[in-house]
């Protein structure tokens, strides 16, 4: 995809809700999303916000036709989105941590990958505009908030 991820529905059509209370964004077990700020005015350059339990629904977060790249597909995901990730193409969205607060939308962005590490966290990548990527695969809350690339299904 050209962009970070903005769908607010599961692939079936069922809503994925859009939770902007603090309390609500940190006791969830279910999937939801935020915008940046909560200020829809991101929307266009950032995406959304998801968190790990949108990610992981089986009712499929990405488009039909798209899915969220397995670790093993970021090498490629990076090969060919690279040029825009570094350039400046509206992908520095930053995060939204486990108590809704937000951070480091001008320089950093955080993707989900769909894998889970050896002790059941997701794996992450982490974009520095300025440092370029890094895989995370420590103990990271299914609960932040993360942008989404997608890739086009074989």
């Amino acid at each position: 995809m050209a962009k970070n991820l903005s769908v607010d529905t599961y692939r079936n059509g069922d809503v994925i809700p859009n939770v902007t209370d603090t309390t609500t964004w940190n006791s969830l077990t279910t999937g939801a999303w935020c915008w940046y700020g909560n200020d829809s005015a991101h929307n266009f350059q950032k995406g959304k916000l998801y968190n790990w339990y949108a990610v992981n629904d089986p009712r499929g977060l990405a488009p039909l036709g798209w899915h969220v790249p397995a670790d093993s597909e970021w090498a490629t995901l990076l090969n060919c989105k690279e040029q825009i990730l570094f350039s400046g193409g509206g992908y520095n969205a930053g995060y939204c941590d486990i108590n809704g607060a937000f951070h480091q939308t001008q320089t950093e962005s955080y993707y989900w990958s769909e894998t889970l590490n050896d002790t059941g966290s997701p794996i992450i990548y982490y974009v520095q505009l300025s440092r370029g990527v890094a895989k995370l695969t420590g103990n990271f809350d299914k609960r932040v908030g993360l942008s989404v690339l997608c890739l086009k299904d074989q």
